[in-house]
């Protein structure tokens, strides 16, 4: 026979839920719905950080950056996503974007494998040195 632990405590199973709401928790308690669940009904939940955490919102980037670059290709954002799980029309895998900062000009690469993501930025970096140089 399986040794069965008892969870007494209601932040207990506020944790073993996901982090339950103290309302739901109490109505799985009335219904019987949980073998062992028996903690006191008076029992209430105090504060868990980790549900304080996930409430908490990020302050939002600003549109504007701050310190945009003067100067083309000086810096550039980019990101590499991938593997996918299902392979696109074209056979690819991953995909790559790339910003330039200073033209916010962006372009997205479909690659693949990770070894593409080399070409596809200086296939960029083409594009800008010859689009976007002043004439």
């Amino acid at each position: 026979m399986e040794s069965v632990s008892i969870v007494k405590e209601i932040g207990q199973w506020h944790q073993k839920f996901g982090h339950l709401n103290e309302k739901d928790l109490k109505k799985l308690q009335a219904q019987n719905m949980v073998y062992g669940m028996n903690f006191k009904p008076n029992d209430t939940l105090t504060d868990c950080k980790v549900y304080i955490q996930g409430k908490q919102t990020a302050t939002p980037f600003s549109k504007e950056s701050k310190n945009r670059s003067s100067q083309l290709l000086s810096i550039i954002h980019s990101d590499l996503c991938g593997p996918m799980r299902v392979e696109s029309i074209g056979r690819s895998f991953y995909f790559a974007t790339f910003i330039d900062d200073c033209s916010r000009f962006v372009n997205v690469y479909f690659l693949r494998s990770k070894d593409d993501a080399k070409s596809a930025f200086l296939e960029f970096k083409a594009y800008i040195e010859t689009s976007c140089t002043e004439k």
